[in-house]
């Protein structure tokens, strides 16, 4: 599972660029991010952190895509042939992309591990704890 916004949208353009949907990061960028055409190069070379508004762009962008897509003509078999791939990946990507979304807002929403202080135990568990300590 990818943890990070950041990975996520390279593993998008990978899948996006590898069919043929997008030429460059740059027209990635500006396509599918709504940013300039250096944000992702830059947001990689320095490790940013990616924020959630910019997934949602690139959700809304994937989505606009397949209604595109929808409404072209099929202008021969060789067409049809790329546009039932560049479907099929952008479908694809958009799923992998409200995953990833809907486990990044799970992990935000999880208290982190060993967060308890000891006012937070119930008394009993206390209680044992003080008794345990006092024989030791």
């Amino acid at each position: 599972m990818i943890v990070n916004n950041l990975d996520a949208l390279a593993a998008t353009y990978s899948g996006l660029q590898r069919i043929g949907v997008v030429r460059s990061k740059a027209d990635f960028s500006r396509r599918f991010l709504e940013k300039t055409g250096s944000y992702l190069t830059s947001m990689q070379t320095r490790s940013r952190s990616v924020p959630d508004v910019v997934m949602a762009t690139l959700e809304w962008s994937l989505q606009r895509e397949l209604l595109s897509y929808a409404q072209n003509p099929h202008l021969g078999a060789c067409y049809a042939i790329r546009l039932n791939q560049a479907y099929s990946c952008i479908d694809q990507q958009l799923r992998f992309v409200r995953r990833h979304r809907a486990s990044i807002a799970k992990l935000t929403m999880m208290a982190p591990a060993n967060d308890a202080g000891p006012a937070e135990f119930p008394p009993q568990h206390m209680q044992g704890v003080l008794d345990w300590v006092g024989k030791a």
